[in-house]
């Protein structure tokens, strides 16, 4: 069969493939009935509709989602990915679809972050990881394939803290009544793109003609 890459060159018809984990509320995630929801979702379908092609969503571990996509597996991903030069090295970003940063939340407004044997929850290979082994060289950093697994730890009492987007923190102590709260300031501000692989010129720039429209348009 002929890869995500290769489609490409197809039809109008052709469906755009599209990665993300699906565990990354509210962006990308699976409601309760099973349906893939959330704005990343919202976004791929606007694009797809903008390329004019179907989209077709492929749900991938996020720590292997840009080795499909060099693969050929997938042609796009929307699943919120912050743009940094050591991806760009890798892959060509979209202009980014939206802005955000990075944010510690603990259990308690009294906790220390920075003291040994502080357990902090992370998604694994996320710019956030990276951060936190810089910004907390002395707590005990606990990786996960997705911010759904590091809530389950938390509300089992398994960590003691997590690092998410700020917006993703929010939305699960409002939406979900995660026992959490903010520490300090956002860690850093990403701007969030979208990849396609490095020799498909042609898609790379019908997406991020894509995003501009679709940024511009009127809310």
């Amino acid at each position: 069969t002929a890869s995500a890459r290769e489609d490409v060159e197809a039809t109008d018809d052709t469906p755009l493939v599209v990665g993300l984990t699906g565990k990354y509320p509210p962006f990308n995630f699976t409601d309760s009935s099973g349906a893939l929801v959330g704005f990343d979702v919202e976004f791929a379908r606007a694009l797809c509709d903008e390329l004019e092609r179907p989209c077709a969503f492929r749900i991938l571990p996020w720590d292997g989602i840009l080795a499909a996509l060099l693969a050929g597996r997938l042609d796009v991903i929307v699943g919120s990915m912050a743009i940094t030069e050591a991806r760009a090295r890798e892959v060509t970003f979209s202009p980014p679809y939206y802005e955000s940063g990075a944010q510690l939340f603990v259990r308690s407004k009294d906790a220390e972050p920075t003291a040994p044997g502080f357990r902090v929850g992370v998604t694994l290979g996320t710019t956030y990881e990276q951060q936190l082994r810089t910004s907390l060289p002395d707590a005990q950093v606990v990786t996960y394939k997705g911010d759904v697994e590091v809530v389950q730890d938390v509300q089992a009492g398994r960590l003691d803290g997590m690092v998410t987007d700020a917006l993703v923190g929010a939305w699960l102590i409002r939406e979900k009544g995660l026992g959490l709260e903010p520490h300090g300031e956002p860690l850093f501000v990403e701007h969030l793109g979208i990849p396609t692989a490095p020799d498909n010129a042609e898609l790379w720039r019908q997406v991020g003609a894509a995003v501009t429209r679709l940024r511009a348009a009127p809310e």
